[in-house]
């Protein structure tokens, strides 16, 4: 089960951490979370069938998100002219973010694929099968491609109520598990201790 434990020092050294948008606004992350929750999806890449897949149903439930009162925020390596093409063609409607160096990933301790030939095992090749038939297409392979995904839900005033570290490419955490806890993380608010993850 990829759900994890964290330690508070991993969230202020996030809060530290300056992200760019595809227009070159910049965004302190502490910022983000300062008095809403916050649902912060790390993607592989912009390119890769399985993300975008992913990508596509948190954009579908992008009303539920904005409703039980979080912002969704998706990080991905690359540039600002490849992250401004995957908004577009994706149709993104949430705040997607660019980590060149990786250090938001480095700071939450995103795991990768540490043999690089992950993507041939037969499950990974079945969900991108899936993909596909659902009618995603690969794109233009990023950075750093070996990289899995990660989701947290953080609170409003920076606690985590949800943390996911992927195990492999295809790895996410469910949709309504992530609302379910931003659900838990309003009901606290912005005053409660930084909860450990069930």
């Amino acid at each position: 089960m990829p759900v994890v434990a964290t330690r508070p020092e991993q969230l202020t050294e996030l809060a530290d951490i300056t992200l760019v948008d595809a227009d070159s606004e910049a965004h302190r992350l502490g910022d983000l979370w300062a008095e809403r929750a916050v649902v912060f999806i790390h993607l592989r890449h912009f390119g890769c069938i399985l993300c975008r897949h992913y990508a596509g149903a948190l954009r579908d439930s992008f009303g539920d998100f904005e409703a039980a009162g979080a912002q969704l925020v998706a990080v991905g390596t690359g540039g600002r002219q490849y992250t401004r093409d995957f908004i577009e063609e994706r149709k993104i409607p949430y705040l997607v973010l660019v980590d060149r160096h990786l250090a938001s990933y480095e700071a939450l301790h995103v795991r990768h694929d540490r043999s690089k030939m992950g993507w041939l095992h037969p499950k990974i090749l079945w969900h991108a099968l899936k993909a596909l038939l659902a009618g995603e297409r690969q794109g233009k392979s990023g950075p750093n491609p070996f990289k899995y995904g990660a989701a947290h839900v953080i609170g409003p005033g920076g606690t985590i109520e949800y943390a996911w570290l992927n195990d492999d490419y295809h790895d996410n955490a469910p949709v309504d598990d992530l609302l379910e806890a931003v659900n838990q993380a309003v009901a606290r608010g912005p005053d409660a201790a930084n909860p450990q993850p069930a």
